[in-house]
């Protein structure tokens, strides 16, 4: 059983302070959402591990992978996602990286990421691959 319960008080001060004379409408709504056990279980994880480029355009440049957690940091000296080019990318200011966040699939600025992740997103695309720019 589930009992809802709705307290009217706040409504009838808003009406009051709104000098509402009774026939005005007010509407008052809210709204869910739910998963089933199955698609809780089918949320993709995020990835363990991540490709990028690190120390690119330096002597040490390599094609490396490493912990998810520690991208955040990599990205912010210069790394990049993905495999080493033979031109990187253009460095931009304030590079942006591609990641899925309940299936939706979005840009954010690297200083957020680690912010994303703990809300369960994945660094790349909803379709499984990585990426970024």
């Amino acid at each position: 059983d589930v009992t809802l319960t709705f307290d009217i008080r706040e409504i009838a001060e808003m009406s009051e302070r709104l000098n509402f004379d009774g026939t005005q409408v007010v509407l008052v709504s809210s709204s869910t959402s739910h998963k089933t056990a199955a698609e809780a279980r089918a949320t993709p994880a995020t990835p363990e591990n991540v490709t990028i480029c690190h120390k690119p355009g330096k002597a040490g440049e390599k094609t490396k992978t490493i912990a998810t957690a520690n991208l955040s940091s990599h990205i912010g000296h210069g790394d990049y996602l993905g495999t080493c080019a033979v031109a990187p990318p253009a460095p931009s200011p304030g590079a942006n990286v591609t990641i899925c966040l309940l299936g939706a699939e979005i840009q954010i600025n690297t200083s957020a990421l680690d912010g994303y992740l703990a809300l369960g997103a994945t660094v790349g695309s909803c379709s499984g691959g990585s990426g970024g720019s």
